[in-house]
């Protein structure tokens, strides 16, 4: 066997075990991985080297082709968040990028959910981003403790430019790689390649990305962004929020602002790592 046919079949078998990983991610949420996003990120032969691995019937029982009557609900609500967006300046107020994450962008929306958004601004401008969407957003943005949520945009994550580079696990890769755009489209892959992990560690398939300078922030603007998150600090604590301040100020001098639970992710994880022993499992048996 020739070194380059050694180098291929171990490339390949990368790439089947990535896939493997994030079927059991996708399992542990009751979802399939959907074709066009496996064929998307790890090359259109994917399927038929799973196939070649665990058979037909395997793969199919973990990949299918989305749901079209689900499609057309998702494309109906992205379509609501584009234009929502570019309606209203104060969501795109030091923004450089807008996706739709959550159940809606995993597949596992409701009726009842709210629209989730993985937004991107300029350093040091967050929480005067959070501030301004806070203030203005009545009606179309979710507060706290509303009780109902339906269609509303839910700023679940915001970072900064400087704060664009995640950790190096298959719940941020699910995240990445599920992503909706909504605004500034093209951003989506500068933002996968300021993790090169994606393609190192599980081998997703990317073109280059065009690099681009990033904005400085003035003295002012850094001022007033700090001011702006203790604010709002101060505001939550008199509404009853109960604020982590601790994980809020780590998360500031990363460049985030993160409110979703604290130990969601652990708990994903947990249940991510049995998913996969069970579809390792499976996959072993066909060999």
């Amino acid at each position: 066997m020739k070194l380059s046919d050694k180098s291929n079949k171990s490339m390949d078998a990368d790439r089947v075990e990535a896939v493997i990983k994030m079927i059991a991610f996708r399992k542990q949420m009751e979802k399939r991985l959907d074709s066009s996003i496996a064929k998307r990120y790890w090359g259109n032969d994917i399927v038929e080297l799973l196939e070649n691995l665990g058979g037909k019937e395997l793969v199919n029982k973990w990949i299918a082709d989305s749901d079209a009557i689900f499609e057309s609900r998702r494309a109906e609500q992205l379509r609501y968040a584009e234009r929502i967006i570019k309606e209203k300046w104060y969501l795109r107020y030091g923004v450089l990028f807008v996706g739709v994450s959550g159940s809606l962008a995993a597949g596992t929306y409701k009726e009842e959910d709210d629209i989730d958004l993985f937004v991107v601004t300029k350093d040091y401008t967050a929480w005067i981003y959070r501030g301004l969407v806070k203030l203005f957003g009545k009606g179309i943005v979710r507060y706290f403790n509303e009780d109902e949520n339906s269609g509303k945009l839910c700023i679940n994550f915001v970072c900064e430019e400087r704060g664009t580079t995640f950790d190096e696990d298959i719940f941020t890769l699910h995240e990445l790689l599920h992503l909706q755009p909504v605004y500034n489209k093209e951003y989506h892959l500068k933002l996968l390649s300021s993790n090169p992990w994606v393609a190192t560690k599980f081998q997703v398939s990317m073109p280059a990305s065009l690099e681009s300078a990033r904005t400085r922030s003035s003295n002012f603007i850094k001022i007033a962004n700090s001011a702006a998150r203790k604010l709002q600090i101060l505001y939550m604590r008199r509404t009853s929020h109960a604020p982590d301040t601790t994980r809020i100020n780590e998360s500031y001098r990363r460049g985030r602002i993160e409110f979703y639970p604290s130990q969601f992710h652990e708990m994903v994880m947990k249940q991510y790592e049995q998913a996969y022993s069970e579809i390792k499992g499976e996959f072993k048996k066909h060999t």
